[in-house]
Parts: C-alpha cells; structure tokens; sequence
C-alpha cells in the first residue's frame, strides 16, 4: 500500500503538482498562478523559524533537505536555491502557521505554544492563524 508521503514524493519526481482536499485558494509555491496564490506576508527563512519555534537538529535538518521530507511542502512557499561554497544563495522561504499546525499535528509542540509563537514573532502572520484556526474549528462541527 502506498502512503499519502510516498506518492506526493513520486509525484515531485515526475513533476506533477500534488492537491488533495484542499481549496485551490490555499496552493502556494512556484506551482501556484499569481492570480490563485492568496495575498500571503512575506515567507520566512529557515533560520528564522529553527529559533523562533526552538526547533531542535533533526526538524533543521528536515527543513534543510525538503527533498527527503515531502510532508513539509505544504509548508513552502519558495524553494531556496543552491550554496556556492557554504553559503546559501537563498534560504527556503516558509509559512509559519502550516509550520506550527505540523509540528502540533505530529506532536511535537502544543497549539497554545504555536499560538504564542506566531503571535509574539510572526504578526503578519496572525489573521493567516486565527483563520486557519477558525477554518480547523469549523472542520470539526461539519457532518458528512
């Protein structure tokens, strides 16, 4: 049986672009069309989110080598691009409330703490986190 995580990364390898059950408004990336792609702040850098979500080694390295962790393209906004020596020429860019709804969802941090995060550090991002959080609520209460 196949999971979910291996076909998004065969579908990455042949270059087809992955949606499964979520609105078209919500598809962000270089995939996205400008005129789909919804008025989002500005990504943020890797770095920026390791110390600002006091992530440890492995989520830094996982969100290094998006390559080996399909999970988190959701999450991405701009793939960075390669090092020349050791530097980056530019980071991976992220949105940090998908960021914290995957980290709540695998366990790793509470959504009151991802709350406090985005609110305190990412306040572009706050109506994006009340929204999404008003989105998840509503989930909940709907019958099929």
């Amino acid at each position: 049986m196949i999971t979910i995580e291996d076909f998004a990364l065969l579908a990455k390898k042949a270059r087809i672009t992955l949606v499964i059950d979520r609105p078209a408004k919500v598809r962000t990336g270089d995939t996205a069309s400008k005129d789909n792609k919804p008025n989002l702040p500005e990504g943020i850098p890797t770095g920026t989110i390791v110390a600002k979500f006091r992530l440890e080694k492995n989520w830094e390295d996982k969100l290094k080598h998006i390559d080996r962790n399909p999970f988190l393209l959701d999450a991405l906004l701009r793939k960075g691009s390669r090092k020349i020596g050791k530097t980056p020429v530019a980071p991976h860019l992220w949105n940090p409330v998908k960021i914290a709804w995957i980290l709540n969802k695998r366990g790793d941090k509470p959504s009151r703490a991802m709350e406090a995060v985005i609110k305190n550090h990412f306040k572009a991002w706050e109506d994006v986190w009340i929204e999404s959080y008003e989105d998840a609520e509503s989930s909940e209460f709907e019958t099929e």
